[in-house]
C-alpha cells in the first residue's frame, strides 16, 4: 500500500496502475493466484474424501444406507451451489470466528491469531459440502459395476471380509475416472471462491481474492477498466486452462472415449 500513489494508471513502475488504496495491482493479482490455489486444492480434498467415502458405502452396503445418502446427494444438487456455499459461509464464519479466538485464549498460539485463518477455513467447509456430490455420484456408480466382478467374487469366497474387500480392491479400482473429475472440480473451486468473496462472504480483506479484486474495483469499470479486467480475465483463463487439463487426462484415461 502505498498512500502516495493512489489510482495510477499502468506504468514502468506499476504494470496494472494501483487501486484506491494504492496498492500494487498486479502483486494483488499474484497473491490471488496463491488464494485461489489453496482453496482450490484443499476444499477439493476434502470433499473427494467426503464424497468417495459416503458414495462408497452406499453402493456397497445398498438398501437404506444407499437410499439415505442419494436423498442427500438429490437434495445437495437441487440447491443452487452458490448460494447454498454463501449460505453456509455466512452462517458458520461467527461460529468459527469465536472457535479460533477461544483457541488463542487458551494455547496462546500466534497461529490461531491471525484472522485469515477463520476465512480460509470458512470457504473450504462451504465448499466442500457443494463439491462432495458429484463424487459420491460418480464413486457410487463405479463400485456397483465392480462389485459383482469376478475378483471381488472371489475375495468373497476365499473370506475377505467386507471393510477390506472394499477398502483394498473397489475403491483403488474406481478412482481413476475421479482424476478427471478432481482436475474440473479445481476450476470450479476458484470460480466459486471468486464468487463468495465477490459476494463479501468469502476471504475478507487484506488477503488477497479475485473475486474481492472485482468487487473493490467494480465502479472504477467505466473509467479504470482494466482494474476490473484483469483479475477478471485471470479467472477465465486459469479456468479454461484447467479444463482443457481435464480434457487431456480424460482422453489419456479413457481411450475408448476419445477414439469415439
Amino acid at each position: 500500500q502505498n498512500l502516495d500513489r493512489i489510482a495510477e494508471g499502468p506504468s514502468t513502475a506499476y504494470l496494472l496502475g494501483t487501486d484506491d488504496l494504492g496498492r500494487d495491482m498486479l502483486s494483488r493479482l499474484m497473491w490471488g493466484a496463491r488464494t485461489a490455489g489453496i482453496v482450490a486444492i484443499i476444499s477439493t480434498f476434502f470433499s473427494l474424501i467426503l464424497g468417495t467415502i459416503l458414495g462408497a458405502v452406499a453402493a456397497y452396503a445398498g438398501s437404506g444406507t444407499d437410499w439415505l445418502v442419494g436423498r442427500a446427494i438429490d437434495v445437495t444438487m437441487s440447491i443452487p451451489q452458490l448460494l447454498f456455499a454463501s449460505l453456509m459461509a455466512a452462517t458458520f464464519r461467527k461460529p468459527v470466528a469465536d472457535w479460533v479466538d477461544s483457541m488463542h485464549e487458551s494455547t496462546g498460539l500466534d497461529f490461531f491469531a491471525t484472522p485469515t485463518y477463520v476465512d480460509l477455513i470458512v470457504v473450504f467447509g462451504a465448499l466442500s459440502l457443494i463439491q462432495w456430490p458429484g463424487y459420491a455420484r460418480l464413486i457410487r456408480g463405479q463400485i456397483l459395476s465392480l462389485r459383482e466382478k469376478e475378483f471381488i467374487e472371489a475375495a468373497r469366497a476365499i473370506g475377505v471380509s467386507q471393510a477390506k474387500i472394499l477398502v483394498k480392491h473397489l475403491i483403488p479400482n474406481a478412482l481413476g475416472p475421479l482424476i478427471v473429475l478432481v482436475t474440473f472440480s479445481f476450476g470450479g473451486a476458484i470460480v466459486a471462491e471468486s464468487g463468495l468473496s465477490f459476494l463479501g462472504v468469502g476471504v475478507q480483506p487484506p488477503q488477497a481474492s479475485w473475486g474481492a479484486m472485482i468487487q473493490d474495483n467494480a465502479l472504477s469499470w467505466r473509467y479504470r477498466p482494466w482494474l476490473v479486467a484483469a483479475p477478471g480475465l485471470t479467472i477465465a483463463i486459469v479456468s479454461v486452462g484447467i479444463n482443457f487439463l481435464g480434457d487431456g487426462l480424460n482422453d489419456a484415461l479413457n481411450p475408448r472415449q476419445a477414439d469415439s
